[in-house]
């Protein structure tokens, strides 16, 4: 799986290797389609750094408020035409 940053053109890349499914009951199509879904999910999970959480160890914090330079950039960002060829 790759992921393309439109602003900075890097990217970043991820692979896994393809496991099987044997679920009782379904068919050979559908323990594939089980399988796809699971590698995308835990494909896009590992390069977004997504955890599920976890109740034990699971911690309340308030996020920190972003920094008027952060609301600048994003503003600026915004304002900005994206949609440009190249």
């Amino acid at each position: 799986m790759t992921i393309h940053d439109i602003v900075t053109k890097e990217y970043a890349q991820i692979t896994a290797p393809m496991s099987s499914a044997n679920l009782k009951g379904c068919h050979e199509v559908q323990n594939l389609g089980a399988v796809l879904s699971y590698t995308r999910r835990y494909l896009w999970m590992t390069l977004m750094e997504v955890q599920e959480g976890d109740p034990v160890e699971e911690i309340k914090v308030a996020p920190e408020p972003a920094t008027p330079e952060q609301l600048a950039s994003l503003w600026e960002y915004h304002e900005t035409d994206h949609m440009t060829e190249g």
